[in-house]
């Protein structure tokens, strides 16, 4: 289709409007203006018509309806403001001539009007020997436009329309191409629309559907078919030319609500209303007896409709069951029904409103367990339950998320073994073993961990983000909690940071150990400040929970002497053990898991590891490093024993004690390691310190970096000696 014409075409046909007295837009007019139209002669025209309407005329027909106005008026005219009239049934022989309309893509046009009515189907022929042909259809408005090239075969056009609306519609006879001229034929034929009447216009069908039918009437010339509209349960073959009959048939409706379905012919629509299905079921069997033993079997369900919705329930433990979670029409439920250890029972599977039951016999077991109870240490715990039944009397258990236990299904008098892990948290748990089949369980309570979360400020439970800045004396916390910024000024220059635990809270108190006085001064967050002389020049501070009360004690190595000391918080007497040498780097943590810090070294010209364990007080020794590395000992596999690792250049090495061992590339060989729990999981993460950058490689929450301090502020987690 050639767009171009089709607007010029349209422009055309409004500008006709003009004598026809329509309504025209303002580029309707201009259009008018510029091809020269006479604008007395419009006047005249829409003056003198009645009801305001004219089909455009060639001026020697405007003639004869105006006598009145002068020939010499028309003689002039534009004729691509001119048309002719061309009846139904009619064909006009005309030339396209270079006096003809002129169009602006160098193309020749006749026009022709004719009276349509809504509805009324056309047909329009142009046929030429001559040159190729171009057809075009408007209405008076310009709303209804339709053109075509070749439809009528070759080089001839041909256009089949309904008309949209009853009035004035104009008729562009015109050449496809360029200063094309020559003779042509134009036929105008039409046929009058179809009505089409259904009786009755709906019906109402039963479930089980058939077939029906109902009769179209219409005239004898009229064609029509029928077809199901949306609706995939109704079919139809039906159709005719003159009044008839359609048969249709339902399918089954199988749902237990109604469904309605149309079938239309023309514009009309036939409406089938079909009844719900009426559902009822059979099981098969409905009822079963059983010995004591467990039984697997099934049923199945017959319904008297396909669509018909069930489901199985049952409200009895020892039956369980698939298959009937939600079906539709017939299907089988498959069940199991566990092993009765006590008296006789009846149990159901229900179906809709019918009911499959179980009667099973009992074995009237009786059950004993020893232990009935365990309390266990927060570092875990291993042991065994036994479970004293009669033969043929069925028991099971099965592990907990912190009870690790292989999953015993069995019969008669048995043990199964138990594995507490440990409790990293500071809260004791319990839980209750079952013994399936038995009318017991074992109670099981294990204490929290005394020990609290390292470089913990605000208790939550995470270590947090924090620096101590030499030349103002202050500390710079970023709390894990809130992410909010704390600054406290707590200290000197030369003052060595000792944070920890000291009233018990839970929160790691800013404190610091002053070397050329040997004094430690505290700001413990519930308990308030305290200064306490402990120490001397050139000790180290190792502060840590050693007598297991949750309170951290003021401690001190002193590597002249290879001697520790310490003030027990609950007691307030000193202590002090010889153990280490000089070159030694004290290394404290809990190594045994038994809630105690252990006194411990890591001996750097070996790469020997050294402790004295607090829950046997045996001597251990391991070596693992070498010279130069910097001790990094923390609990990175959350079993509540701290692990003997070292940082060597970047790279991290451990020896867990539960997940054995590990080598991790993170951070550069001048990075300061900061080891601590960040994200709270009760594991270490590997994290080093940049130049006021922290990088963490979280067990839980993965990488960050964290920008917070600057290039000569000390991290906390970072030990600076020796």
């Amino acid at each position: 289709m050639r767009e171009y014409t089709r607007i010029l075409f349209v422009a055309l046909f409004l500008c006709a409007m003009i004598l026809a007295g329509g309504t025209v837009s303002s580029r309707a007019q201009i259009f008018a203006v510029d091809k020269g139209v006479n604008k007395s002669l419009a006047k005249t025209v829409r003056e003198k018509i009645q009801n305001n309407r004219l089909a455009l005329l060639t001026p020697e027909e405007a003639a004869k309806i105006l006598p009145d106005v002068p020939e010499s008026m028309f003689a002039g005219a534009d004729p691509c403001d001119t048309a002719l009239s061309i009846a139904f049934g009619e064909t006009i022989n005309g030339q396209l001539t270079t006096g003809d309309c002129h169009l602006e893509d160098n193309s020749y046009a006749d026009f022709y009007v004719f009276n349509g009515m809504q509805g009324q189907q056309v047909t329009i022929t142009m046929n030429s020997s001559d040159f190729d042909t171009y057809l075009g259809l408007a209405n008076e408005d310009g709303s209804f436009v339709v053109e075509d090239d070749n439809g009528g075969g070759g080089t001839n056009s041909r256009i089949v329309a309904m008309l949209p609306q009853t009035g004035l519609y104009v008729i562009l006879a015109n050449s496809a191409f360029p200063n094309q001229t020559g003779n042509y034929s134009l036929n105008l034929q039409s046929t009058m629309p179809c009505t089409y009447v259904l009786e009755p216009t709906s019906a109402n069908v039963p479930a089980v559907g058939g077939t029906f039918t109902f009769s179209v009437v219409t005239q004898d010339r009229c064609q029509w078919g029928a077809s199901p509209i949306n609706s995939a349960f109704i079919t139809t073959n039906s159709s005719g030319v003159g009044s008839g009959t359609v048969t249709y048939t339902v399918e089954v409706n199988g749902n237990e609500t109604p469904r309605v379905g149309i079938i239309r012919i023309g514009a009309q629509n036939f409406t089938v209303n079909q009844a719900a299905a009426v559902c009822n079921f059979t099981l098969t069997p409905s009822t079963i007896n059983i010995s004591a033993a467990s039984v697997s079997g099934s049923f199945t369900v017959t319904s008297s409709a396909p669509g018909c919705y069930w489901r199985a329930d049952s409200n009895n433990l020892f039956i369980s069951y698939s298959g009937g979670g939600g079906s539709y029409g017939s299907g089988t439920v498959n069940y199991t029904i566990a092993t009765n250890n006590g008296a006789a029972r009846t149990g159901r599977i229900t179906v809709r409103d019918q009911v499959f039951t179980v009667n099973q016999a009992g074995q009237d077991c009786s059950f004993s367990i020893s232990p009935t109870s365990i309390t266990a240490p927060s570092t875990g715990q291993t042991g065994t339950v036994t479970v004293t039944t009669q033969p043929g009397c069925a028991w099971r258990v099965s592990r907990s998320e912190w009870i690790l236990i292989d999953t015993i299904d069995t019969t008669g008098t048995g043990t199964f073994s138990y594995t507490i892990l440990p409790n990293g948290g500071t809260v004791s748990r319990s839980y209750v073993i079952p013994i399936f089949g038995s009318p017991y369980r074992v109670e099981v309570t294990q204490t929290g961990t005394l020990f609290r979360t390292a470089f913990d400020f605000d208790g939550d439970g995470k270590s947090d983000i924090s620096v101590f800045r030499p030349s103002v004396g202050g500390w710079y916390i970023l709390q894990s909690s809130n992410s909010s910024f704390l600054g406290v000024g707590f200290g000197f220059a030369g003052d060595l940071t000792m944070p920890a635990d000291f009233d018990g809270d839970g929160k790691t108190d800013i404190a610091v150990f002053r070397p050329d006085s040997g004094t430690w001064y505290l700001q413990r967050s519930t308990a308030g400040f305290i200064g306490v002389a402990f120490g001397q020049s050139g000790d180290i501070p190792v502060a840590a929970d050693y007598d297991g009360d949750g309170k951290s004690d003021i401690a001190v190595f002193r590597p002249s002497t290879g001697s520790w000391y310490r003030l027990n918080s609950s007691t307030g007497q000193p202590y002090g053990v010889a153990f280490g040498a000089a070159e030694d780097i004290p290394t404290v943590g809990d190594f045994d898991g038994d809630g105690k810090s252990d006194i411990a070294v890591f001996r750097p010209s070996t790469g020997n590891w050294y402790r004295l364990n607090s829950s046997t007080g045996q001597f251990y020794g391991i070596a693992f490093g070498q010279s130069g590395d910097r001790p990094v000992a923390a609990d990175y596999d959350g079993d509540g024993k701290t692990d003997i690792a070292v940082f060597r250049y970047g790279v991290w090495y451990l020896l867990r004690s539960r997940d054995g061992f590990l080598g991790t590339q993170f951070g550069t060989a001048t990075d300061k390691p900061v080891a601590a729990d960040y994200d709270g999981d009760g594991k270490t993460d590997i994290a080093v310190y940049r130049d006021g950058v922290w990088y963490l490689l979280q067990t839980s929450n993965g990488f960050t970096g964290v920008q917070f301090g600057a290039v000569t502020d000390k991290p906390i987690p970072h030990k600076s000696f020796p």
